[in-house]
């Protein structure tokens, strides 16, 4: 999440042939086993980048700092990543970034919640919150579902008011 102050993304690497060397000496493993695991281990980190940030690892503007292990040392690197975590810049957006958090955490337990009650349904469904009040927005099939998606939402905790939005919209099939 490059947009949310207070963090730093960071990105650690090093040539091929320094990582191969590396792994070779600490796993006490063969050339070609070393670039077996470093394949998988590059090939985990992209795809869990691609999945959750819908974003390419290999992407410098996702990242803060650059740090090149075969250049800087561990200890040199850790130092960096500290001075930049204590920077005055990171430090103001940490406040921000927290309530941001907070935020997309609730709005993850109403999602879960109104899957739970709706199925696929919850497509239809916009939701919001800030400090604590839950705006949802979109369409539902009928006034009982759009009284329980209150209520359930409303009995969720860290929830202090649910804004609800939704209006009631029938669907029709066409065909047999």
């Amino acid at each position: 999440m490059k947009d949310l102050p207070g963090t730093l993304h960071v990105r650690i690497f090093a040539p091929l042939n320094v990582r191969l060397k590396r792994l070779m000496e600490s796993a006490g493993v063969d050339e070609k086993q070393a670039a077996l695991m470093i394949r998988q281990s590059d090939h985990d980190s992209s795809g869990y980048i691609k999945s959750f940030f819908n974003a390419d690892w290999d992407d410098p503007s996702l990242y803060d700092l650059l740090i090149d292990t075969e250049k800087f040392s561990v200890q040199t690197g850790a130092k960096l990543i500290i001075e930049s975590v204590h920077s005055p810049e990171i430090q103001a957006g940490a406040e921000k970034a927290a309530v941001k958090l907070v935020n997309l955490t609730l709005v993850q337990k109403v999602e879960a919640k109104l899957l739970e009650m709706l199925g696929d349904e919850v497509r239809h469904v916009e939701i919001r919150a800030e400090k604590g009040v839950v705006f949802l927005r979109g369409a539902v099939t009928s006034p009982v579902d759009m009284e329980n998606c209150e209520r359930a939402v409303a009995g969720l905790e860290g929830v202090e008011r649910v804004e609800n939005q939704l209006s009631v919209v029938q669907y029709y099939r066409f065909g047999p």
